[in-house]
């Protein structure tokens, strides 16, 4: 009996091989078709040639994103953040569900506002607004690029709406503050975290700011940081020209003793204020956050009492952004001047500042 040959397609999109039976026109008609549904055919090369340009993949976009994102170039104006490898998968999961939706070879450019405004109206149900801004705004950031390399004139999903969600945030109470504090005192590896902790809420700045004052900044008794005017600003970026304020602050009692603490810590010659023992680089901004949150978590997991109503299901939990607000309510009920010390201007003091100037805020600290 003879032997019975069968077909098979190796997709070039997927890398995955699929069966095309035994009958060899037929197998390869179909081969033929799926190739030009892949890649244009000349005829239709030419086509787009006389028109003027060819239309981009949707995947090709997409790509070209991640890889934006991958060299710290994504986001608008001066975004220029360092995403974490788990931020980067998520990002991967997204273009893939993206793709999936749109259809990885649609041309970006024949992807209408209908288009997008129904995908996002998948995320309307209750509990999904933060969902829906997010896919949103990383949509945006895809015809960013598109946009920029030409493939595309408008930036689609711009041109929808925001939703409104509320975010149910926690403030952290001194009782609480103090039971991470004592945690992290009780655990060796986590010990360099309590004058961290307590040198950021005393100087009240914000953590890309926290985290990267040199020990150069304290001298005559006076702490002297210089905002970074990027918010989103990667923290182990010391920009050589920085168009934030400044913020002189007198140093106090409980501050002092906070600086201290950390520039006992070894490395010796570090050159930044906060230090983690055996660590010469500066203690990024994750770091702080991450360790802030693991320490609260196993804190409520403990059930402490200054965490009693909290389970780890709980919405909104006080992050370590609640440590400038603490901060600021503690300096304030001292009598300092809160606004100051934290560097924040009213809307007057705005208009008078125009952008590019330095502001010099002088304050006293706890």
């Amino acid at each position: 009996m003879k032997g019975v040959t069968y077909y098979r397609y190796l997709d070039p999109v997927t890398k995955s091989f699929r069966g095309l039976g035994s009958d060899f026109e037929v197998a390869r008609q179909a081969a033929v078709a799926r190739n030009n549904a892949i890649s244009k055919t000349p005829v239709q090369r030419y086509v787009d040639k006389l028109n003027g340009e060819a239309s981009v993949a949707f995947a090709k976009a997409c790509d070209a994103w991640l890889s934006t994102v991958r060299n710290r170039k994504s986001g608008r104006g001066d975004d220029v953040r360092e995403r974490s490898e788990s931020t980067l998968r998520d990002y991967e999961g997204y273009a893939r569900r993206f793709q999936e939706h749109f259809g990885a070879d649609k041309a970006i450019d024949k992807i209408t506002l209908r288009d997008v405004s129904e995908y996002l109206d998948t995320f309307t149900d209750a509990g999904k607004m933060r969902a829906h801004n997010m896919a949103r705004g990383l949509l945006v950031q895809v015809w960013d690029v598109a946009v920029a390399k030409g493939w595309t004139k408008t930036n689609v999903p711009d041109q929808t709406l925001k939703v409104t969600h509320e975010v149910q945030r926690k403030r952290l109470t001194v009782p609480q503050l103090e039971s991470i504090l004592a945690a992290a005192k009780a655990e060796p590896a986590d010990a360099w975290f309590d004058p961290a902790a307590r040198f950021a809420l005393y100087c009240d700045q914000r953590r890309q700011d926290v985290a990267t004052v040199p020990k150069s900044a304290w001298k005559n008794k006076a702490l002297t940081v210089e905002q970074d005017a990027d918010e989103q600003g990667h923290p182990l970026e010391m920009k050589q020209s920085k168009t934030g304020h400044v913020v002189r602050v007198t140093v106090g009692p409980l501050l002092r003793a906070a600086i201290t603490e950390c520039l006992a810590l070894k490395p010796s010659n570090a050159s930044t204020i906060i230090r983690k023992p055996g660590r010469r680089k500066p203690v990024s901004r994750d770091m702080l956050t991450k360790t802030f949150q693991r320490i609260r978590d196993d804190l409520i997991a403990r059930k402490h009492k200054a965490w009693k109503g909290f389970t780890p299901e709980t919405p909104g939990k006080p992050s370590w952004h609640e440590l400038r607000s603490l901060g600021a309510h503690l300096a304030e009920q001292a009598g300092k001047n809160a606004k100051d010390l934290a560097g924040h201007e009213t809307d007057q003091m705005a208009k008078t500042y125009q952008q590019g100037h330095t502001k010099v805020y002088e304050a006293e600290s706890l």
